[in-house]
């Protein structure tokens, strides 16, 4: 099975770190969105949660899971409750903080 390669882009006025690398638990790789320094991808100022949402990847699928279940993670403008699937183009909000999901499979250009 091809690896999912995820680029989350910042489209907010918040500042982002891209820090520790991604989880790896068994087939799956996760990615942590918060305020934790820890986190693949922190920002303290967008009001988000030490551990606030997690882009997981197995196989060829791609979900983000809410972890804060503050109600304000969004795909596309629509409230997630517990998990949602991210589709290459999607908009990520998590708090104040937009991103933009680009998936693609290592080795497409």
């Amino acid at each position: 099975m091809p690896e999912v390669v995820i680029n989350l882009k910042n489209r907010s006025k918040h500042s982002v770190v891209v820090g520790a690398k991604p989880i790896k638990k068994d087939e799956e790789r996760l990615y942590l969105i918060g305020a934790s320094s820890k986190a693949s991808v922190c920002c303290k100022t967008a009001g988000l949660e030490r551990k606030h949402c997690v882009v997981r990847i197995r196989g060829s699928d791609v979900f983000v899971h809410d972890l804060a279940k503050k109600g304000d993670v969004q795909v596309n403008g629509d409230t997630i409750v517990g998990k949602a699937r991210l589709l290459p183009g999607d908009q990520l909000k998590v708090g104040e903080l937009c991103l933009d999901v680009s998936i693609r499979r290592r080795g497409e250009t």
